[in-house]
């Protein structure tokens, strides 16, 4: 009352009982009242699920002083702050969503470690516990809004992670099965996509085209809970519905019987392309008879008996498409020039020089489809000693000798140049050999002594 003096004006004095007290007309009341409210001695009632400081920290098994460091840290990001009435105390009172900025500052500085409350699950969990993926509960919450609620974050690991009310979860059961999406799990003799279409061995997405076909001879497709997931399973009527329509349309096929081969086996069996198979198959139409389609996996293909596979491997062997595999020790063109490190150029110089002595140079499969010429030990070794005549049988250049690209390019001259001032030093450089450089460079090398008396000879 002091504080607001003159403002009020003079106050009577009444008996009370035999003692004198203050008494306040309407208006001083009034100033009164609009004075505490201003200066914060006036708390409104405090909002459903707002919490003081102090239940906050003990919620969160923390001190005072850790939550006040949050509360300091996010500063204006708390958003208004005001004071409410708790019990016969007046304290600032925190909003949930400021509860779940505080904690979750908390979290993400490592002030806080724990776990979450009994009862509460996260998402991965609620899945399990309904059947279905995490992926459709978090759609689910995110169909709720605001009306789920906050969830309730904690530490697991090194992340923050958000749990879920008993209440929450119950709010989740609901809004999925208003959506069909909990439903019961199929009742014995029901068959999903897969089941049904791995008993006829046709693909799903064939199967998917026939039932949307069928409309209204199938009725409704029920939604059940299969394993983790929701969707659509035939009751046994429904399933001979689609089984007929299949076999009236010859769409079913049985398995085939034993040896008997795809277009794909032959190809892969003689290393042959998809053109060539089916243009021989083609050519062969009127000796191989009837080709009857069987069911490989999920896939309805014409399947070759052993006697057509036959026909067709001698086909393709007049043809001079069939390769044996290559025996051991074979080389192919490939690794044969690798193997003597030379250039494919020197390698067919070779074999057209070698051509008698070599003989017949038979085509065989190296590797899965490869079909090349294979050469064998014996051929290989005449091979060998013909590129040694012409140079090609040379060691490695040893350490710090240079072949004469290197050398001219080195110097800074022609190989002309180069060529002129060897013939010049031809006595004093003596003997210069012939060494492999690289896989096909067969060339003279010169040591680090002859090249220092090529550089002196040169004034460099």
């Amino acid at each position: 009352m002091e504080e607001l003096g003159e403002q009020l004006g003079p106050i009577e004095t009444v008996n009370y009982r035999g003692r004198d007290i203050r008494s306040y007309t309407q208006e001083q009341r009034r100033i009164i009242l609009d004075y505490m409210e201003q200066e914060g001695y006036m708390c409104p009632i405090v909002p459903e699920d707002y919490q003081p400081l102090n239940r906050i920290h003990k919620d969160l098994g923390t001190t005072r002083e850790v939550a006040l460091k949050a509360i300091d840290a996010l500063g204006d990001a708390l958003g208004e702050v005001r004071i409410y009435r708790f019990g016969s105390n007046r304290s600032d009172g925190y909003s949930p969503e400021q509860q779940t900025l505080i904690t979750e500052w908390l979290i993400e500085n490592d002030l806080l470690s724990r776990q979450a409350p009994e009862g509460f699950l996260n998402s991965n969990n609620i899945a399990k516990l309904f059947g279905i993926s995490y992926i459709t509960v978090d759609k689910a919450i995110e169909e709720l809004g605001e009306a789920f609620g906050s969830p309730y974050p904690y530490k697991h690991g090194s992340r923050t992670a958000h749990a879920y009310s008993a209440t929450q979860q119950q709010m989740l059961r609901e809004h999925l099965e208003s959506r069909g999406i909990l439903s019961e799990r199929p009742p014995e003799g029901y068959a999903t996509y897969n089941m049904l279409a791995e008993e006829l061995g046709v693909s799903r997405s064939l199967l998917k085209r026939i039932c949307i076909g069928l409309g209204e001879q199938l009725g409704d497709i029920n939604n059940f809970r299969i394993g983790a997931k929701f969707g659509p399973a035939f009751s046994t009527e429904q399933q001979e519905v689609v089984k007929t329509y299949f076999s009236q349309n010859n769409l079913t096929a049985e398995h085939p019987p034993e040896g008997y081969m795809t277009q794909k086996n032959i190809q892969d069996m003689f290393g042959i392309g998809r053109s060539l198979a089916k243009e021989v198959i083609s050519d062969l139409s009127p000796e191989l008879g009837e080709v009857v389609v069987y069911r490989f996996s999920t896939r309805r293909t014409p399947g070759f008996s052993p006697e057509q596979v036959d026909i067709i491997s001698r086909e393709l062997e007049e043809r001079g498409f069939t390769a044996q595999a290559a025996p051991k020790g074979y080389e192919s063109t490939g690794s044969a020039i690798i193997k003597l490190r030379i250039s494919p150029v020197a390698f067919q110089e070779a074999i057209h020089d070698t051509a008698e002595q070599l003989g017949e140079i038979r085509t065989f499969k190296f590797g899965r489809n490869q079909r090349v010429a294979g050469y064998s030990p014996e051929q290989i070794e005449i091979i060998k000693n013909q590129l040694a005549i012409k140079g090609f049988g040379s060691e490695d250049a040893p350490e710090g000798y240079l072949s004469g690209v290197t050398l001219y390019k080195d110097l800074h001259i022609s190989s002309k140049t180069l060529q002129k001032i060897v013939d010049e030093l031809h006595e004093k450089l003596g003997n210069v050999p012939v060494y492999r450089f690289g896989r096909s460079s067969h060339v003279p090398g010169y040591s680090p002594e002859q090249v220092q008396m090529i550089r002196e000879h040169l004034g460099k």
